[in-house]
């Protein structure tokens, strides 16, 4: 919970401009890292899968056994 609360507080002492350019920071991380699974056999099962509050950016199988990637951007969790 405490994580939580910082996470909030830190992007909430952020001006407009950061937060716009954080989010495009995550989504060009995300769109990396899913090219980067996609190109070594991964399947992408679902992209920013939300449960709640909670968010999974990236589901992917590899036919072996099931992976969950959060991006590092730390956007959401």
């Amino acid at each position: 919970m405490a994580l939580l609360k910082f996470h909030t507080q830190r992007t909430n002492n952020r001006t407009p401009e950061e937060r716009r350019e954080a989010l495009e920071l995550g989504k060009l991380g995300e769109q990396m890292a899913t090219k980067y699974l996609e190109d070594n056999g991964y399947t992408i099962l679902e992209r920013n899968y939300r449960k709640g509050h909670l968010e999974i950016d990236i589901i992917a199988l590899d036919h072996r056994s099931e992976f969950n990637a959060p991006e590092s951007g730390g956007q959401e969790l």
